[in-house]
């Protein structure tokens, strides 16, 4: 059952409300299963709980869901807190909320307090994104519904507010303040998407519709937009200012807007783009300088199956992250091999390689995907590779869209840590007491443990209305043994630019106590182009090794510009030494270019 479906069946009464309520009695800890992952029986544990089911709080009159339903999203305050917000239900534009880490809850805003359901005036908003916690200690966000500005042609409008840590929230704009008067398109946006707060103090957000190129009445396009503290704003760019009878060849509806460390801000549009048909949404990546200078990053769909028409190199981007190898990691929500979804990096100036393609374990045909489908972005953690979530798929699809959250190397090794679902309610096997359907992905807390939020499931209804979950990763304990790497540096030498030059790693095993070494990770870090080859390294991550074993990582290096390009293999495992010191391999070449001796 999907979420959209779910929530159709709540109300929400307007209160402010603070909830002691105890944490879920759930807590599962599992290996992650050799179907799922190169690793065998020695995997780290992976142990999901569930510290809030949303809904645990009901109006004895109408059964509305007091705390809210459906939640968007956390972030980790200052404070050690969690904050995020639900969405809208019949008698409620939504809730903002902070959940401490043990799962005390507490309402700090209800959205359209009085709302009418035949009625689309909601003067602080309804339907808020995700927040942010600004630099002054306030929150900051958009709702995607209401604002002053709502009832104009029939549209959603929106607004950005700022809500302070007691719950006191103050409006910034309500969008669709400038109409078009012969298009009567807002042509200051509306539908805003989450926003960010930018280096100069200002924030910087898109609306996912409006702006003087939508198609009649804010009808979709979008913008990217700047927004100081006071509320003023100021459009930075207008989507489908370039486009064909098919589409919007700049793209349109953007989201997932980031800064980058060269101070620009990056972001996706769901759909549009140089490849797109009547068939296909496509998406884009793009770029924005802080004065609105607009630049077509990368187009999807531009590499199609002659066979299935599938974009191979994936279809309707979810958002991206600058990953510390300066490069850009996102997801697509479809495409890829099997048509349900991929993760991609992209490079600065708009190489796209597609690291994985899910539903790569188990039969799409019947919507079987054991690795999950629908991925909604990734971030990178401290060990280097990347953690996400999928909205559906995984072990138990079979009960409801489930869901899993992954883990993925830069060199596109996928596993799967959680699959969704795994505990049902013993009477009503149509709920998932570990919440189904993870929306937003994941965070990492303070703590070094992942937390994330499920839009269904819980302990509460008929189905769920939605769980914040923590997710932690055990490493292996730590045994008396020594790994090495030989050898210890390497020179690639001067391939041509475009070609690829091999190093081969052995990494040998040492347990005089025999006890079992576990390799746990290992990947590139630096900036030149260098890959683990996927296909020819024999080590995996989650191996086993025993005394006097050993296994081969095989690198790459393809220059891409006649330069010298430096990098480090970093090995990590359970032995107490490893050597080179601390695992690290150096890695050294030149590219030249073609001709050239």
């Amino acid at each position: 059952m999907s979420s959209s479906y779910a929530k159709i069946w709540a109300s929400i009464v307007a209160a402010a409300a603070v909830l002691t309520v105890a944490p879920a009695e759930l807590t599962i800890a599992r290996q992650a299963a050799a179907a799922e992952a190169p690793a065998t029986s020695s995997s780290p544990t992976i142990t999901e709980a569930v510290i809030y089911s949303f809904c645990s709080l009901h109006d004895l009159s109408t059964g509305a869901c007091l705390d809210g339903q459906g939640p968007n999203g956390l972030i980790q305050g200052t404070d050690g807190n969690f904050y995020g917000t639900t969405g809208s239900g019949f008698a409620s534009g939504g809730t903002m909320f902070k959940l401490t880490p043990s799962g005390a809850l507490t309402t700090l805003h209800t959205f359209c307090p009085n709302m009418d359901p035949n009625r689309l005036g909601c003067p602080d908003g309804a339907a808020p994104g995700g927040v942010i916690e600004g630099s002054d200690g306030n929150f900051y966000g958009t709702a995607a519904n209401g604002g002053v500005n709502a009832d104009h042609d029939g549209g959603s409008a929106g607004t950005a507010y700022m809500v302070t840590p007691s719950g006191v929230l103050t409006t910034l704009h309500a969008f669709c303040a400038q109409v078009d008067p012969s298009s009567q398109n807002c042509l200051d946006g509306e539908s805003p998407d989450s926003i960010i707060e930018g280096s100069d103090g200002n924030f910087y957000g898109t609306t996912d519709q409006g702006g003087p190129y939508a198609f009649g009445g804010a009808r979709p396009a979008g913008t990217v937009f700047k927004m100081a503290p006071s509320g003023v704003l100021t459009t930075l760019y207008s989507f489908c200012s370039t486009q064909n009878l098919i589409g919007c060849l700049d793209g349109e509806e953007p989201g997932g807007l980031i800064q980058g460390t060269d101070g620009n801000f990056y972001g996706i549009t769901i759909s549009g783009g140089q490849f797109v048909t009547p068939l296909l949404v496509g998406g884009t990546v793009f770029k924005v300088t802080p004065s609105g200078t607009f630049t077509t990053l990368y187009s999807f769909c531009s590499r199609k199956d002659p066979n299935t028409g599938n974009c191979l190199d994936g279809n309707a981007p979810a958002g991206v992250i600058e990953s510390s190898d300066g490069n850009f990691y996102g997801t697509t929500f479809s495409g890829g091999a099997h048509d349900d979804g991929t993760v991609f990096k992209l490079t600065p100036s708009g190489t796209l390689t597609t690291l994985y393609s899910f539903c790569s374990k188990g039969d799409s045909s019947i919507n079987e995907c054991l690795d999950g489908t629908d991925p909604a972005g990734v971030i990178e953690g401290s060990d280097g590779n990347f953690y996400g979530t999928t909205h559906a798929g995984g072990e138990f699809a079979s009960v409801s869209a489930a869901g899993t959250a992954f883990m993925i190397t830069p060199s596109g090794t996928l596993t799967t840590l959680y699959s969704f679902c795994s505990q049902l309610d013993p009477i009503n096997f149509s709920r998932c007491l570990d919440g189904a359907e993870p929306d937003v992905g994941l965070i990492k807390a303070s703590d070094g443990n992942f937390y994330g939020i499920t839009s269904i499931g819980g302990a509460t209804g008929d189905f769920g209305w939605g769980t914040a979950f923590k997710l932690s990763l055990s490493s292996p304990t730590s045994v008396s043994g020594s790994l090495t790497i030989s050898p210890g540096q390497h020179s690639f030498g001067t391939p041509v630019v475009g070609n690829t030059h091999q190093g081969i790693f052995t990494v040998h095993a040492h347990s005089p106590n025999a006890a079992s070494i576990i390799l746990e990770s290992f990947m590139i870090a630096g900036q030149g182009d260098y890959l683990v080859n996927p296909t020819m390294t024999t080590c995996q991550q989650g191996q086993t090794l025993e005394n006097g074993q050993q296994c081969e990582i095989v690198v790459d290096f393809t220059p891409s510009r006649a330069a010298q390009e430096t990098g480090t293999l970093v090995v990590t495992s359970n032995a107490t030494e490893v050597s080179p010191k601390h695992g690290m391999v150096r890695l050294k070449g030149s590219g030249r270019p073609r001709g050239r001796k």
